[in-house]
């Protein structure tokens, strides 16, 4: 299959397009988060409205985004494997057979954005900043992240069954209703036993329990396994700017027991310390290890799975403990200035 050849490199090697562009204005000193580009990647793509205001108003409005989408297709050569059109934001499960996302994404935001205000006599940004997008590594991540965002209209309350939604590819891949141009239906479908009554039981059935998905969201770029970050790293080559610390995260790579030494040492943990820590203990508190867990995750490396199974904890236990270590850093301004110090070694 096209996925598994351009996340395993199997065939001729992509063209490497690193890019360091795009985001939002809102972000912190208005940095631009990492741009992974090349050739056969997956994306998984979301813009908001400015302000969380509305961008779409009425059915036309939906209609026409709908045909520039199509247009983007045909002119970068887009396979759109899913889409999910919100009153104030969309969805879009992206592959990208040339490595430009970020043009693609432009020249559709600003060919919607000027036809929507002209239309409805507004002027200035419609969209908030740049859009946000990550790779999406292996089919198991593919299908869940596809169903994940199917069910978006539920969770708004904007209906009760997903085959009301008209704004979303649901009816297309489930159905067969009506056409998605630039949407590979078989393909899509093979990712679910290969028709659209495994599809549509996939999204019916997923569970906000089943959470775990982002937990996997890797440097804010990369969604996968760390076997999959690390093929990652073999297709493309990204240059560490000081500025962008998601590009140093992704370059250094590394063990999670090397990553745990480097933090343990910058926050002054001893190893006997450490020992301790790694052994489960019912009902104590353990602020550091929280603290230690919290930063492991956040440096996006590693899943939550993966950090559990190294304390020796259970899943749910180490999703409180990051929860706790977010909060007791958040408390201790000291604390986590050690912290970031030391994720930026």
């Amino acid at each position: 299959m096209a996925f598994l050849q351009s996340i395993n490199a199997i065939g001729p090697a992509p063209r490497q397009r690193p890019s360091d562009s795009t985001s939002s204005p809102a972000n912190a000193g208005g940095r631009r988060p990492l741009r992974i580009q090349f050739d056969g990647a997956f994306y998984h793509v979301l813009a908001r409205g400015n302000e969380r205001r509305p961008i779409f108003r009425d059915r036309e409005d939906y209609v026409h985004f709908l045909s520039l989408l199509g247009v983007a297709c045909q002119r970068f050569g887009l396979e759109l494997w899913s889409y999910v059109l919100m009153p104030n934001h969309y969805h879009l499960v992206i592959k990208t057979e040339k490595g430009n996302l970020s043009r693609a994404m432009q020249w559709l935001a600003v060919s919607y954005a000027v036809w929507h205000n002209k239309r409805h006599g507004r002027a200035g940004h419609l969209l908030q900043g740049r859009f946000k997008s990550f790779v999406i590594s292996e089919e198991r991540y593919l299908a869940r992240l596809i169903a994940y965002v199917h069910r978006n209209p539920v969770r708004a309350g904007l209906v009760e069954r997903l085959a009301e939604y008209e704004w979303s590819s649901y009816g297309y891949l489930g159905y067969g209703k009506g056409e998605c141009e630039g949407v590979p239906r078989e393909a899509v479908l093979r990712l679910f036993g290969g028709d659209g009554k495994g599809f549509r039981s996939a999204v019916q059935e997923y569970s906000e329990e089943e959470g775990s998905l982002l937990e996997d969201l890797r440097h804010g770029v990369f969604l996968g396994s760390g076997d999959g970050l690390e093929r990652l790293r073999g297709l493309i080559k990204v240059k560490a700017h000081p500025e962008k610390p998601q590009a140093k995260a992704l370059v250094r790579g590394g063990r999670l027991e090397d990553d745990v030494e480097r933090i343990r040492t910058g926050l002054g943990i001893s190893g006997e310390a450490m020992e301790q820590m790694k052994k489960p203990i019912r009902g104590r508190e353990r602020p550091i290890r929280d603290a230690l867990i919290h930063a492991l995750w956040q440096e996006g490396r590693h899943s939550l799975q993966e950090i559990g199974d190294y304390f020796q904890v259970r899943y749910t236990a180490v999703v409180n403990a990051r929860k706790r270590g977010a909060a007791w850093a958040a408390r201790n301004p000291r604390q986590q200035r050690r912290l970031v110090a030391s994720n930026d070694k």
